[in-house]
């Protein structure tokens, strides 16, 4: 209100293109052209983006077009297929499929394709077909995988849907064989069900692919058509063939599948092979929950096994004590025969305790020692002819309760590579001038099992010359999938400390091992608790105790008046200095830390110390699990104890190393630990421990020439105060970064 009236009509006017003079408007009209722009800006539009000039992670969606980008970049950012859906096999009517596929890149939608038309709905990785039928469902596969900057499809595959699930007899030998629809059902029996074995827990299985079943155990007639002479006890055509291990009647499957494909009656990728356990079982029960695929009870009109041993409170019947014609006894809802009683039948499984949570196409462990039988026998009491009871024999094992039942399925193509999985760790510090032991590979592959007897090792180990070395371990299985895995080990030099009569030291890489005894070691103690110790760094440790000569170097002319000759057997350079105390000791290595310090020696946050409780025992053990490093029983030749007849220590290094080179660990002296003593292990696995935060004495260990042999153990604890001198207590030094 304070503006006159003119400027107020300024401020409020409304201003208009036709109010503008012309240079403006013209400015205003005039379209910019690339002409019109300076050079270095041309040259900025004109540019071609280089490969490496933006990365996939850099670009979001509608950032930059697809046109802007080289062929090389955009390579980059497309999807490619890393998983490609499996053929199915047999599809019949009412059963259902599950397709899976895969695509790495970013931004990704999937699309399912049938006969190259996109299928409704199916837009994510995984598409299910249910109630399956020829018409709606017969065709070709693919997935398709789409981002902004292109798209990728899988090879197809090709999905027959057969009206019925017929069963088949193999023209060659007249075997019989009975469709298995996919489905899911409960293994193993419940907790309340008798005479049960603690390896039965119930675990739900699902199978998604459907399989043939013979209907009767394998003959001797059909093992003769396929391998020759039976082997059998009992003899009889329509007896079932025994006294058959397992590679036997795997090689029966091998031999059969030949037959039939050379014979072209053999649909691609179909094969003749055993059944794995859960396809046993669930053949087995045949859609029921009961004990047996009849009921809760079993007699000797049920199935051939010792009737004299019925279940479930039945009538006692008679032992026949030999095998009958298959197909003498009813048969299971499904049409099996003898799936109980005859002969124990071989699965593909190794044996194990069943996995926790539910399955899914279960084939049990990769390796073992072990193989899976089921159904019991005529030579067996009613129990083991139970649907869930599980038996195992090894691979080899041939008696006349053993045959089998042939499977015939389809069998997906192997697409996994092996797992390789080091022994030991990957990155390794090894002790110049000792042994390289191989800790070596396993290689297990879910099609061929236990590879680790075929893996390539490249490169070597020279034990003697210090540098790093590069193992690599090749598997490659049947299919030619090839996998690989790498260890380093850097041998390091031995560490001697000039300061200590140049005391030698051995380092003990970082590692994980099981401290204290078990239960049944002779000569433990109750705190000696079993307990998985992992130490995440390295340490040295001296090669021997500290010697009289090592500890005079060091402690001749200490402030603190103790004497640099203690020993109960003195001028002796070369025995373990004793009557030595935890004090004692911390006052030795505070003097030795100054020398080399003083010298220059001592590398930044490194320090001699004494070892922790763990530490020792680690070195000890030295990777044996025995009571002593060396086994599990000791001698006079072995250590210096009571039983050596010495009544004294004598040199350092005297008896044999331990496997990493380190002498007197058991007898000798006992050695003080850095460690408070705690009565009783933390509960569970701990990592990096140093004992009680106080306490009124300090952990020794190792045993000495007093004392009787069980105390030399490698799990065996000792405490004393830390004043303590005695001609039996010593140490030994270790050496590690601190910080």
């Amino acid at each position: 209100d304070m503006l006159p009236g003119d400027v107020l009509a300024d401020l409020n006017r409304t201003i208009t293109r036709n109010m503008l003079p012309g240079d403006v408007l013209a400015d205003l009209n005039r379209t910019i052209t690339r002409n019109m722009l300076p050079s270095d800006v041309q040259a900025d539009l004109n540019a071609t983006l280089a490969p490496a000039s933006v990365t996939a992670d850099k670009l979001a969606p509608g950032s930059v077009t697809t046109a802007q980008l080289s062929e090389q970049i955009l390579k980059y950012l497309k999807p490619e297929i890393t998983t490609s859906p499996q053929a199915p096999g047999l599809v019949f009517t009412g059963e259902s499929v599950t397709l899976t596929g895969s695509a790495e890149g970013k931004y990704l939608a999937y699309q399912w394709n049938r006969n190259g038309q996109p299928i409704a709905g199916a837009t994510g990785a995984t598409f299910v077909i249910t109630d399956a039928n020829g018409t709606l469902h017969d065709g070709n596969y693919t997935l398709t995988a789409t981002n902004d900057f292109g798209s990728a499809t899988t090879a197809h595959i090709t999905i027959e849907v057969n009206a019925t699930a017929a069963n088949y007899v193999v023209p060659s030998i007249g075997m019989d064989m009975i469709w298995c629809h996919p489905g899911a059902f409960t293994m193993g029996s419940p907790a309340n069900e008798a005479s049960r074995g603690s390896d039965e827990t119930q675990t739900q299985v699902t199978l998604t692919q459907g399989f043939y079943l013979g209907k009767h155990e394998v003959t001797q007639a059909q093992w003769n058509v396929v391998m020759g002479t039976s082997p059998s006890q009992f003899t009889g055509n329509d007896r079932p063939v025994e006294k058959v291990n397992w590679t036997e009647a795997k090689g029966f499957c091998e031999q059969l599948t030949i037959m039939e494909q050379n014979a072209g009656r053999l649909p691609p990728g179909w094969a003749y092979v055993l059944p794995t356990e859960a396809q046993w079982e669930y053949a087995c029960r045949a859609g029921t929950t009961t004990i047996f695929s009849w009921g809760d009870t079993a007699t000797s009109t049920q199935a051939n096994f010792k009737g004299t041993n019925p279940y479930g409170g039945a009538t006692t019947g008679p032992n026949l004590q030999q095998t009958t014609d298959v197909g003498s006894y009813g048969a299971n809802p499904w049409g099996f025969f003898d799936m109980h009683g005859n002969v124990w039948e071989w699965c593909s499984d190794w044996k194990a305790n069943y996995p926790n949570g539910p399955l899914t196409d279960p084939m049990g462990p990769a390796s073992g020692s072990s193989r899976v039988l089921r159904g019991g026998s005529w030579n067996n009491p009613g129990t083991f002819l139970r649907s869930a009871q599980r038996n195992l024999y090894s691979p080899g094992s041939r008696i006349n309760t053993l045959g089998f039942r042939a499977g015939f399925r389809f069998i997906p193509a192997d697409v996994a590579a092996p797992e390789l999985s080091l022994l030991g760790a990957a990155s390794v510090t090894h002790q110049a001038g000792t042994p390289w032991a191989e800790p070596g590979v396993s290689a297990l592959d879910m099609v061929d099992g236990d590879l680790t007897s075929q893996v390539t090792v490249t490169g070597t180990v020279d034990a003697n010359a210090t540098g790093a070395y590069v193992l690599t371990y090749s598997s490659t299985d049947a299919a030619g999938n090839a996998a690989t895995v790498t260890r380093t080990v850097t041998v390091t030099g031995a560490h001697t400390v000039q300061a200590a009569s140049n005391l030698e030291m051995i380092w003990c890489p970082p590692g994980a091992f099981t401290m204290g005894s078990p239960a049944s070691e002779a000569g433990r103690h109750t705190n000696e608790t079993e307990h998985t110790v992992t130490l995440t760094k390295g340490f040295y440790l001296g090669k021997y105790e500290v010697t009289q000569a090592q500890y005079e170097a060091v402690m001749t002319g200490n402030s603190n008046g103790l004497s640099a000759t203690p020993s109960n057997w003195p001028n002796n350079a070369n025995r373990p200095v004793e009557k030595v105390s935890w004090d004692d000791a911390q006052i030795f290595l505070s003097r030795l830390n100054a020398a080399e310090q003083a010298a220059g020696r001592l590398p930044n946050g490194w320090a001699y110390v004494l070892p922790t409780e763990s530490e020792w025992e680690y070195a000890c053990r030295a990777g044996t699990t025995t009571a002593y490093s060396w086994g599990g029983d000791i001698n006079s030749s072995r250590a210096n104890y009571d039983q050596s007849g010495l009544s004294q220590t004598r040199d350092v290094g005297q008896y044999s190393a331990n496997p990493w080179g380190f002498y007197d660990m058991h007898g000798n002296v006992w050695e003080w630990t850095a460690d408070w003593y705690q009565a009783a292990y933390p509960a569970g696995a701990v990592t990096d421990p140093t004992g009680s935060a106080s306490g009124p004495h300090r952990v020794l260990r190792g045993g000495s020439w007093l004392y009787h042999g069980t105390v030399l153990r490698s799990a065996e604890r000792y405490d004393r105060h830390p004043g303590n001198h005695d001609n039996t207590l010593g140490f030994r030094v270790g050496f590690l970064k601190s910080q």
